[in-house]
């Protein structure tokens, strides 16, 4: 029929245990050095941040040539009404 289960011994129990220790110990390892990695990167983020902010303030704020170009010709056209209204009317 089928095959008899053999119970396990003390020694495989104890052995079967060291194992799971032996693999414990190794993850706790590499978690140790995933948290050093992790603080390294926080604090190279940090760092970046910092000088991201830093060159964001001394550059202050870009005007794009084409706001500029609409500027312009708005003001053209604002000038040119008025001076038209005052000739019309003057």
């Amino acid at each position: 029929m089928g095959k008899k289960m053999t119970e396990a011994t003390i020694g495989d129990v104890l052995i079967a245990l060291a194992r799971l220790e032996q693999k414990s110990d190794a993850m706790m390892e590499k978690l140790d050095r995933l948290e050093r990695a992790t603080d390294n990167h926080v604090k190279k983020i940090a760092d970046l941040e910092t000088k991201i902010a830093l060159l964001e303030q001394r550059q202050g704020p870009k005007i794009h040539w084409v706001t500029w170009a609409v500027g312009v010709v708005a003001l053209v056209a604002f000038a040119l009404e008025i001076i038209g209204r005052v000739i019309v009317t003057g």
